[in-house]
């Protein structure tokens, strides 16, 4: 008789164990809606699915730029999509942006530095815009004439003259994607 109240009692004792602490876990998961597996150390193994966070083709802010060309693509390019962003030794800054399938380029920025392009006034050129869309010259190259842009994977060289503007100077720029 004791042993048949002794497993009586460690099955009781069990299970109120699993409803204090199990099945309260299987409610929130089931209410979630999301069944992913616990990390012991903290580390997420399932994408988090916060209504917080940007979805890339979202039109919220930019995220705070980790790079120098996602920083310079979040001042000078203003459309949505791939931007590739860089700037040269003197201080010119480039950013296009090309449609995600990268058939068509959206926008062309270039920022010149202090004194690096003076214009027919004397004063000096600070930002030039081309907006597209237009499609790509061929597979990876814009060309308008006074820009061309050639794109491979995720680096671009990029260069920039107009007789008319800048007193005919050549500018040339490596740029990088800045997603």
């Amino acid at each position: 008789m004791n042993r048949r109240f002794f497993g009586i009692g460690t099955l009781v004792l069990l299970g109120s164990l699993v409803a204090y602490y199990v099945i309260p876990l299987v409610v929130i998961i089931i209410t979630l809606g999301v069944i992913c597996p616990y990390s012991p150390l903290g580390i997420p193994m399932c994408k988090a699915t916060n209504s917080t966070e940007t979805d890339a083709s979202s039109s919220g802010p930019r995220p705070t730029p980790r790079t120098k060309a996602e920083a310079i693509a979040a001042r000078l390019c203003k459309k949505p999509g791939d931007h590739y962003a860089g700037a040269n030794a003197a201080g010119d800054e480039v950013c296009f942006t090309l449609t995600p399938d990268q058939l068509t380029w959206l926008e062309v920025s270039i920022r010149f530095g202090m004194g690096n392009c003076p214009d027919a006034d004397g004063g000096y050129t600070t930002k030039t815009s081309l907006l597209g869309p237009g499609q790509l010259t061929t597979p990876g190259q814009i060309d308008l004439g006074q820009f061309i842009a050639t794109i491979s994977g995720m680096k671009a060289s990029v260069v920039y003259e107009e007789p008319e503007s800048c007193g005919g100077k050549r500018f040339e720029w490596s740029a990088r994607h800045a997603p």
